[in-house]
Order: C-alpha cells, then structure tokens, then sequence
C-alpha cells in the first residue's frame, strides 16, 4: 500500500492490508512453516505442569489469529492501542 489507512493506527506510513499469512508468496509461506515448526518446537520444550498457571495451558497446539506489515516513513510511529 502507498497510503496511510485512515483506521488503523499507524502515523507517517502504510500497512499491508490482510493477513500476510495467507499469501501465496514463496517466501511468506517458507516463514509461516518455519515459525510453525519454532513455535511447535518450543511449546514441547516446556514442562508440563498442570497445576501451574501457566503451563497448564499448554496442549502443544496454538493458532496465530493475524499477520501485517508495517512500513513507517520519516517521523512514523503507532499511536498507543489496545487489541482486544
């Protein structure tokens, strides 16, 4: 994109519109198996205590729910948000 979008929250720059994870793009597809398989990897390395608060989560399984880029020009930042 050359625009800034008008909804979201960057400032003095553009974002891609999407998810980036579903492009057929070579090389996004190459990243989203390699950060799979990190993910994957690290979720496994992880004990797995049931009766402490964090681990007890873990079921080995994730989902990533959204993937965009950002490019800032001079000056560009993000205002502060939330994501509910």
């Amino acid at each position: 994109m050359t625009k800034q979008p008008l909804d979201q929250s960057v400032e003095l720059g553009t974002q891609t519109s999407g998810n980036l994870l579903f492009s057929n793009y070579v090389l996004i597809k190459e990243y989203k198996w390699a950060l799979h398989l990190a993910i994957t990897e690290y979720l496994a390395s992880l004990p797995s205590e049931r009766s402490h608060s964090l681990y007890r989560s873990n079921y080995g399984q994730f989902k990533v729910n959204g993937s965009w880029s950002v490019q800032l020009g001079k000056g560009g930042y993000h205002r502060n948000h939330i994501h509910p």
